[in-house]
């Protein structure tokens, strides 16, 4: 009906695999041909006249099977009359052109009928006699040599009447498990085309046989949970009420309990309402760590806003950059940081002087309209506690992105994006915050990773110690202060735990109180740890991944003397209750063991811990913030692509291999040939491995 041949049918369906697995969709397979022309009377010669076409193969996102087939057989028709030209001189030719050394194929694909002279001339292959084959006479077999020359070579041949599906590859580049998944999944996709011939749209065919969905659901089995109906705030006030006279804060030899922390909150809150701070607009902090910064903060979300944190040692046209993004409705600072931000027609708050009202109110307290609002002067009366509502979708604060790749990005984190992420905390047996807790807080709060201190301390019950900026880049005092008020937990760069691993080699600190450090931000090089771990082998190393849009950390690994002696970890598995996989180009999910994109998404039983997207910037949410179809539910889900190409290894841990949107490089396939070209603006930085992969499919 379609006029499809064997050849066109099994051709369209290796390069369908090669479309999903390898993200190929503009390549060239080499195909052999017999190259005897009848009208030469090459039929009755003797030799080898055989020859190789590189057959061009392109998908578009639109195409169906029945076109990928027809469209193969239009070029081979093409192809065929210029058989006589040898492909050496043609590939000479490319690479003369081109100037490079290249093969115009890595993947080949031979058609062979071999059958004796007997049972080619019945018409009914299906009908024929077989009895002669048994008795030695006309049998066909493959004898193979031990040598290829591609990547890879699929031969589909006829043995008599029987059909041979072979796969010859270099055992350099494949093993026997990566050919038995490639078969599997081949014939997963026949099954899928056959039964849907004629409607069938090769960017929607799935790659996941029956055996990888299993394994794929083994690897997100990570829990399930009710949505989240409740904000950062609520969670606060219950510690508030359960411990109010637990210490929240350690900052320059000052404490604040939990009833200090929340009244200055709330003195902080009623002042911003007061002075005309409106529900769901964002306030800037701008501040070094400090109680101030942590008061600014919870009263920014008590009274429904989110905060935008600015450093003060930033620099100008960053602060500039920010300040104008996010057209905030005040800053928040201390006076000392004013000439910062004078330029800016904005409302700046000063901090030392609202605080300096606290004080004199702490009597008394405060009435909501005893605020004047043309002075600083204050009534002391009683306290004011009416607050809006927060809703879970509510934002909570929106984090800038280094701006390394253009512009930074405000990302948009909302209220039940932090309470998902402490619930998967709490459900974590090596990564579990406690109430008897004492976290350190040493990252810089404009790094998201800084909130896994905060608000793992905070909404749980346990203490923060926050590292002033006088105190954060010496790992003597850093060491001093964890021994001194018996630190607990933190989470440090790799850089940090390597600054704190050999400064506490040198000297003698009793850090017998540690449990955890967490690290991550960057690639941890585990041998940085072996003299650490073997004095303190209290402490365990959580190597944490995770971008700023999906909420702090998103998988972990705890570092073992495995990770140490290979001097290599994963990033490890989801944390409880979240959901992750390795995708194409078309957002399809890919099996076990195969290079793709990590996407971090959503279920229905998941925490929900991806961002809202970024602030005026609605081309690249919609790019990166997308729904892709979840196989395992047969519904579409909320994903966030990280660009960060990964695999799930034979462990069912994640290995990291790179950052696409990091090093700024495309992916550009030559209409001649498959091999991939790389543009990137710092071709040094791709370490050697990615190099090797260049050059393969």
């Amino acid at each position: 009906k379609n006029k499809i041949t064997e050849y066109s049918f099994f051709l369209a369906i290796i390069s369908i695999y090669f479309y999903h697995i390898n993200n190929l969709n503009n390549f060239a397979i080499g195909t052999p041909f017999l190259n005897r022309q009848k009208r030469n009377g090459e039929f009755e010669e003797t030799g080898l006249h055989v020859s190789t076409l590189p057959l061009h193969i392109e998908i578009g996102n639109n195409s169906t099977f029945i076109d990928l087939c027809k469209d193969i057989n239009s070029k081979n028709l093409s192809l065929y009359k210029h058989g006589s030209f040898p492909y050496y001189n043609i590939q000479k030719l490319f690479n003369e052109e081109k100037n490079i050394n290249s093969n115009l194929y890595e993947i080949g694909f031979s058609y062979q009928i071999n059958i004796s002279e007997q049972e080619f001339k019945s018409k009914d292959f299906d009908k024929a006699d077989t009895s002669s084959f048994n008795k030695g006479v006309g049998e066909c077999a493959w004898l193979f040599s031990g040598e290829q020359n591609n990547c890879i070579t699929f031969h589909l041949t006829q043995l008599n009447v029987r059909k041979l599906f072979a796969i010859d590859y270099l055992t350099c580049v494949f093993n026997n498990k990566d050919i038995q998944k490639m078969y599997d999944i081949i014939f997963y996709l026949i099954e899928q085309v056959v039964g849907n011939l004629n409607n069938t749209i090769i960017s929607n065919l799935q790659v996941l046989p029956a055996n990888e969905v299993a394994l794929l659901k083994k690897f997100n089995n990570t829990g399930n949970i009710a949505k989240c109906e409740k904000s950062v705030i609520d969670w606060f006030e219950d510690i508030v009420k359960k411990h109010p006279n637990k210490t929240a804060l350690i900052c320059d030899n000052q404490t604040l309990t939990y009833d200090e922390f929340n009244k200055k909150v709330d003195f902080l809150s009623n002042y911003l309402i007061k002075n005309g701070v409106k529900k769901g607009t964002p306030i800037v902090l701008l501040f070094d760590k400090s109680f101030d910064m942590f008061i600014s903060i919870f009263a920014t979300l008590k009274i429904g806003c989110y905060y935008v944190p600015i450093l003060p040692d930033e620099s100008e046209n960053r602060i500039k950059y920010i300040i104008e993004d996010a057209n905030p409705s005040c800053v928040l600072t201390h006076k000392n940081y004013n000439n910062l931000i004078k330029d800016f027609n904005v409302c700046i708050f000063s901090l030392y002087e609202i605080m300096n009202l606290y004080e004199k109110s702490i009597t008394a307290g405060f009435s909501k309209n005893n605020f004047n609002n043309s002075s600083t002067e204050i009534i002391p009366n009683k306290f004011y506690n009416e607050f809006p509502p927060i809703s879970p979708s509510d934002i909570a604060y929106m984090i800038y992105t280094s701006g390394s790749t253009g512009n930074p990005k405000g990302v948009q984190v909302m209220h039940k994006n932090i309470i998902g992420f402490i619930e998967s905390m709490r459900q974590n047996p090596n990564l579990k915050p406690t109430f008897s807790d004492v976290s350190m807080g040493l990252l810089k709060y404009s790094f998201d990773a800084s909130g896994i201190d905060v608000y793992s301390s905070l909404l749980i019950g346990g203490t923060l110690l926050v590292i002033s900026k006088n105190d954060e880049l010496n790992p003597i005092k850093v060491l001093e202060l964890i021994e001194k008020y018996k630190v607990t937990r933190s989470f440090l760069i790799p850089k940090w735990i390597e600054h704190i691993s050999t400064t506490s080699l040198n000297y003698n600190f009793d850090l017998s109180s540690l449990k955890i450090l967490g690290t991550g931000g960057e690639v941890l090089k585990p041998n940085i740890l072996r003299a650490f771990l073997e004095k303190f082998d209290n402490v365990k190393i959580a190597n944490l991944y995770g971008p700023t849009e999906t909420t702090m950390f998103t998988t972990y690994k705890i570092i073992s003397s495995d990770e140490i002696k290979d001097n290599y970890t994963s990033i490890g598995t989801p944390i409880p209750y979240s959901r992750i996989g390795v995708v194409n180009s078309n957002n399809m999910f890919l099996p076990v063991g195969c290079e793709g994109e990590l996407v971090v998404y959503e279920d229905d039983s998941s925490i929900c811990n991806i961002a809202k997207g970024y602030l005026n910037l609605p081309e690249q949410t919609d790019k990166k913030f997308v729904k892709i179809y979840n196989p395992f539910t047969n519904s579409f889900v909320e994903a966030y692509k990280t660009g960060d190409i990964v695999k799930i290894n034979d462990n069912l841990e994640i290995d990291f291999i790179i950052n696409v949107n990091k090093d700024e490089f495309e992916v550009k396939l030559s209409e001649e040939h498959s091999s991939y070209e790389w543009v990137t603006k710092d071709s040094d930085y791709l370490d050697d491995y990615i190099k090797a992969k260049l050059t393969n499919i």
